[in-house]
């Protein structure tokens, strides 16, 4: 029987982590660990009085450890190698996330301070980031941090086509490995007899520049009424006024579509969120460019028709097309493509609901926390 390991996610970031941020990627790995492979897991996160959080479920596992220092560089700095040199001993593996300069520092004073520590950092990667890794963006910067990265263990990365590319990397000397990231099918019950309706769903920051929800509403536009019988278009998350005042003019030449779009606003709630992908039978993403996009692979757990944007090396690995397959990447800002797409469904070219069961097995067997987590404690286990 081995001696449970003691884990810990340090994350510094110059915006608040949230407390829905624990069932990301962010909080996702600590939790995995200590839920399911009996790991002493704590997740340390920069923040101010204002920004504690406090998640009754997820401290069953992961101890919540806050450093000060939000809005404020150089005690966020002092702060954080304080805490490492104080308590790194304490720890045997520590996951620094994501790559930037800080997390490299803070596990380079682990590493000095403990000698026995493993560092473990987590890649959070699109495409951008994958050119600066590999061009050197900033050449001074790229040879400092080329020299620190040398003392980490281990690396993983979410794309499968990024590995090889990293791994010739003198600063990661093939100690890149795979990790996509995942989704808890059993943090949350709903009922299993919720039948799927006539809806297309999109999830996310609605009016965000990156995620381009009036490419959507766009091509609904395009598309005769009549074909839209029936089906309704949600849209949920947070909205920006720009948004709010866009839509409602795109919309005046256009009133009989009004009772197609629905606009929820942000859900807080797990299991309400999770009803609303279950109801669903398309979803929709526009965004222009995403690391891994969450949303993606929850709507594919609950048996969604993906229409996606070419804005993510990481569909490739989470989403089959073709005939076999069951789901569809377009163009990045193909207004033409998105209508089409969502054409084929009204018009019953494609047998969403088939490809929808299709997706959530294929997720459910590849993208699920539990094994994920198995994944990576089976890559420490060979350090």
């Amino acid at each position: 029987m081995r001696t449970m390991r003691r884990f810990a996610t340090i994350i510094f970031l110059n915006n608040y982590v949230l407390p829905e941020f624990l069932y990301k990627d962010i909080g996702s790995i600590a939790y995995g660990l200590a839920r399911y492979y009996d790991y002493q897991a704590s997740f340390i996160y920069l923040t101010d009085d204002k920004g504690i959080i406090k998640d009754e479920y997820y401290e069953k596992y992961v101890k919540l450890i806050p450093i000060k220092g939000y809005n404020n560089k150089f005690k966020a700095y002092c702060n954080g190698i304080s805490f490492m040199w104080n308590n790194a001993i304490n720890y045997d593996i520590i996951n620094c996330y994501p790559g930037g300069i800080a997390n490299v520092i803070l596990g380079c004073i682990a590493k000095i301070r403990n000698r026995n520590i493993k560092i473990y950092m987590k890649f959070d990667m699109n495409r951008q980031a994958m050119h600066d890794k590999v061009n050197g963006m900033n050449r001074l910067k790229y040879k400092i941090a080329s020299y620190l990265y040398k003392i980490f263990d281990l690396y993983t990365v979410e794309t499968k086509s990024y590995i090889e590319c990293l791994n010739k990397l003198k600063q990661y000397s093939g100690k890149v490995k795979y990790l996509p990231n995942g989704f808890f099918s059993d943090l949350v019950e709903i009922d299993s007899n919720i039948k799927k309706e006539k809806i297309i769903l999109t999830v996310g920051r609605i009016g965000a520049e990156e995620k381009n929800t009036e490419m959507l509403i766009e091509a609904i536009r395009l598309i005769k009424r009549e074909k839209l019988t029936g089906w309704k278009v949600l849209l949920v998350g947070t909205v920006t006024n720009e948004f709010k005042s866009w839509y409602e003019q795109e919309l005046e030449n256009r009133p009989d579509l009004k009772d197609v779009f629905v606009i929820t606003g942000h859900i807080s709630n797990k299991k309400e969120l999770y009803t609303i992908y279950a109801k669903s039978s398309v979803f929709v993403l526009t965004s222009r460019s995403e690391g891994w996009g969450l949303v993606v692979t929850e709507a594919l757990h609950f048996e969604n028709y993906p229409i996606v944007t070419d804005c993510c090396d990481a569909f490739k690995d989470m989403i089959l097309e073709g005939e076999d397959g069951f789901g569809k990447i377009i163009p990045n800002e193909d207004i033409g493509a998105l209508k089409s797409a969502i054409e084929e469904v009204l018009d019953n070219k494609v047998d969403y609901n088939k490809k929808g069961k299709l997706a959530g097995k294929f997720v459910d067997e590849r993208f699920n926390w539990k094994d994920i987590c198995r994944s990576l404690d089976q890559y420490f286990n060979k350090l």
